[in-house]
């Protein structure tokens, strides 16, 4: 036992994992200088790691069942030394997660939010209703029982299934590290998500402002009066808001010198603001440096790059929530 309790501990965590799992593939990261300053650093630079691993060991455990392996293997340093460990864990051949996100095939719409983040992070998911069809997606959501989702997108593991995109995404944001591991601020970032979200119901509520199951030709007046309350005095007060948060972290992005899953929702609303009302859009950019910032090096990221340029990403359409009619836009 003496070997396993010397050298830094990432020597130690490589050591026990070794020694307790005889793993095939074995990586263990230290992440914490990611999140010096922040709640857990201790200032010995060893308090945050990742890990990935596969082992014999695995075959025919869940995910919950793996981890808790590794946790087992792990309890010691866990206990008196690490403050946060992202695992990885995968039986030879397998999947290091293979996620079932479920969503309307034919739309972006509130599913593109979660693409977005498993996209960037590059993370292995199934589109399940791009090949079962919105008929399968319905079939899938009315044959549950018991805490069923109320409607798509929700995300489904290892029988574990999640819904509403704030709620994935904080579970995301957990499992894959697109959130800090501070409480307070992945709480803030959850607290942004569901200013999105309201964001988006209200994108939505512009073309349909009076019934959400009839047709926008049926109401085209009262669209007319809502877009142009949402132009002048909605736009401004959300992005405002979004700016001003981009502004209260040091660094490049939203928080914690790394992407979030925030900062790809960000791009996905500039991106729809930009489709949906273009004029407006071209007037109110220059007041938002840091959005158009953000925006920005979201698509450079490697996976929202490949994903942008694939066939996976769908178009914006007028079946969507971001829509595009000329009358509604507006400098």
């Amino acid at each position: 036992m003496t070997d396993l309790a010397t050298g830094s501990v990432q020597d130690q965590i490589t050591a026990r994992l070794t020694a307790t799992l005889a793993p095939t593939q074995l990586t263990v990261v230290n992440e914490s200088g990611l999140h010096a300053g922040h709640m857990g650093d201790d200032g010995t630079g060893e308090t945050h790691f990742r890990v990935e691993v596969e082992t014999p060991q695995f075959e025919g455990l869940n995910r919950v069942a793996r981890q808790r392996l590794v946790n087992q293997a792990l309890a010691e340093l866990l206990s008196t030394k690490i403050h946060a460990l992202a695992i990885k864990a995968r039986a030879p051949g397998g999947d290091l997660m293979a996620y079932k996100l479920w969503y309307w095939p034919s739309l972006q719409g509130r599913g593109e939010f979660v693409r977005l983040a498993l996209e960037g992070a590059e993370i292995a998911y199934e589109d399940c209703a791009r090949g079962v069809g919105e008929e399968g997606l319905l079939a899938d959501l009315n044959d549950r029982t018991g805490r069923t989702p109320f409607a798509p997108p929700y995300l489904e593991l290892d029988g574990l299934v999640i819904a509403q995109v704030a709620n994935i995404l904080m579970y995301l944001g957990e499992r894959h590290g697109l959130a800090p591991s501070n409480m307070a601020d992945r709480l803030w970032l959850n607290q942004l998500q569901l200013t999105i979200a309201d964001l988006v119901a209200e994108v939505h509520n512009v073309h349909h402002p009076v019934a959400m199951m009839d047709y926008y030709d049926d109401q085209k007046s009262e669209a007319a009066r809502a877009a142009k309350q949402f132009r002048e005095a909605r736009m401004p007060k959300y992005l405002g808001h979004f700016e001003d948060a981009a502004q209260a972290n040091p660094g490049d992005w939203l928080i914690d010198h790394k992407w979030t899953y925030a900062d790809t929702s960000l791009f996905q609303v500039i991106e729809g603001l930009r489709y949906m009302f273009p004029k407006r859009m071209k007037t109110l950019e220059s007041d938002y440096p840091n959005l158009v910032r953000i925006h920005d090096q979201v698509a450079e990221l490697p996976g929202i790059k490949a994903y942008l340029k694939s066939d996976r990403r769908l178009a914006f359409n007028t079946d969507g929530i971001f829509r595009a009619y000329p009358e509604l836009d507006a400098e």
